[in-house]
């Protein structure tokens, strides 16, 4: 009689669980990615980060578990750059709408302050949006749609 390894198969709710982890972890780096992009990541951005984080888990993920997924995107982009992490966001993304939460995500962390770097900050945003494969009009469109809603005109 062999013994062998039963396969397992994948549930939908295993596939949902994946698709949630995989937009989480692209979000929260690409707000993080968006926060180093100008050399210093500040106080009120790790907030705005942890905050994102928190609210996309309806507020389920208990404060040690968002300062760990924070810790790991700065680890990452020590390890790795920025270009290979953004290469990871837009593979690992699960779909359009993750995307979209992505870029508005780093756009939260750049406007959220008032110190906007158009050289390094805008240009990650511009690069973020290209390797996701967004056109030049919907980022600019939600580029706007940001810098209205924190008042930047």
């Amino acid at each position: 009689m062999a013994i062998g390894v039963r396969k397992k198969t994948k549930t939908q709710a295993s596939v949902a669980r994946e698709a949630f982890v995989n937009a989480l972890a692209g979000v929260t780096e690409a707000a993080y990615l968006a926060a180093a992009s100008d050399g210093v990541v500040t106080d009120e951005e790790y907030d705005t980060i942890a905050q994102l984080v928190f609210d996309r888990c309806g507020g389920e993920v208990p404060l040690r578990g968002v300062v760990k997924i924070i810790e790991a995107c700065a680890a990452a982009l020590e390890e790795e750059g920025f270009e290979a992490r953004m290469d990871q966001i837009a593979a690992t993304l699960p779909d359009a709408e993750a995307q979209v939460a992505a870029l508005y995500a780093a756009s939260d962390v750049i406007l959220g302050d008032d110190e906007y770097d158009a050289e390094n900050e805008g240009a990650f945003y511009d690069d973020l949006a290209a390797k996701l494969e967004f056109s030049e009009e919907l980022a600019a469109e939600i580029w706007n749609n940001q810098c209205e809603t924190y008042g930047w005109t």
